[in-house]
């Protein structure tokens, strides 16, 4: 743990452009990571996410299209960590978790999604972090969290993973693994993501 009372603030993507820039939706998550990373209560902001299918032309990953505006932003390159295995959120949740917050200690972090992603990304981080972790959540704003369509897609991606990942004991990380490597669309027999 170090002097700061977050050890990363974890900003979760979505879509970029194919020539690498954020769109809208990813750059207010971004503004409001660096907003209050810029409080001085955080160690280090992590950029997290791979491809969308929709994207997976673009010149780079989200991971580190989000890293690149950090920089433009302010944020110092050496503060800014990359989780770019993950494919959507399960694999957020659970890629940031076993590659940087076991191996570097982390105890309390921050999670920044979009207000209508919330509610699911909190369901989500708090199953497969577990209660040994300090969790803070915080959203950035946008029209979507009065669209009906949007909602109710939120609420079936929950259901969805309720129904593969509600038995698991919150923070059992390996029961995710195989749930993930069994079951899940994105990540089902693709042992090499989890090397």
């Amino acid at each position: 743990m170090t002097d700061r009372n977050y050890d990363s603030i974890v900003v979760l993507s979505n879509r970029i452009n194919l020539d690498g820039t954020l769109q809208e939706d990813v750059r207010a998550r971004m503004d409001k990571a660096i907003q209050i990373y810029n409080l001085g209560d955080v160690e280090t902001l992590t950029a997290s996410g791979n491809h969308d299918p929709k994207d997976k032309d673009a010149i780079c990953n989200h991971a580190e299209a989000m890293r690149r505006y950090a920089i433009t932003q302010g944020v110092l390159p050496e503060k800014i960590l990359k989780e770019d295995t993950s494919l959507e959120t399960v694999g957020q949740a659970y890629f940031t978790k076993v590659n940087l917050a076991l191996p570097r200690n982390w105890e309390k972090l921050v999670v920044v999604s979009s207000d209508y992603h919330l509610p699911r990304v909190i369901r989500i981080f708090d199953l497969i972090f577990g209660p040994q972790f300090l969790m803070l959540y915080a959203n950035s704003q946008t029209a979507l969290s009065q669209d009906p369509e949007a909602i109710s897609k939120e609420r079936r991606s929950l259901e969805t993973f309720l129904g593969h990942f509600g038995s698991v004991t919150p923070g059992d990380h390996d029961q995710v693994k195989r749930i993930l490597l069994k079951k899940h669309t994105f990540y089902k027999g693709r042992e090499d993501l989890f090397q």
